[in-house]
């Protein structure tokens, strides 16, 4: 039994330890650092703030009604699409959105792995065998 005991707990400590390799690579990954450069960049800029700022409201706000199954209306989507350019000019914004993507897309990729080896979907629901 306590052969059995500490071989799991050496088999828990190993993963612990690539958990904790994983988490320093990512802080040290090229996505961490260029989303922390570009937001360090972005809040010193406080109209670049303001753009953002009004992208992401008006963002979630058409987030809000697609989830209630509203329709989004011509008017708002050429009024987003003209916030979403708007904000696109500003040097400062554009390399946050880049790196926050891109940031994301890293996050993916990581929990994509993860849930797959706890048989999870993407919402972290047990996938049926």
């Amino acid at each position: 039994y306590i052969k059995k005991f500490l071989k799991n707990r050496r088999d828990f400590m190993d993963i612990k330890e690539m958990t904790q390799q994983l988490a320093k690579a990512i802080k040290e990954s090229k996505e961490i650092t260029e989303y922390q450069k570009s937001k360090e960049e972005l809040e010193n800029h406080e109209a670049a703030k303001i753009m953002l700022k009004d992208l992401k409201a008006f963002q979630s706000l058409m987030e809000k009604k697609n989830s209630a199954g509203e329709e989004i209306s011509t008017e708002d989507k050429d009024r987003f699409n003209r916030v979403y350019e708007m904000a696109q000019m500003n040097p400062y914004v554009r390399d946050f959105l880049i790196s926050e993507f891109n940031m994301f897309k890293l996050w993916e990729e990581v929990w994509k792995e993860i849930s797959e080896a706890f048989n999870l979907d993407e919402k972290g629901q047990e996938i049926e065998p």
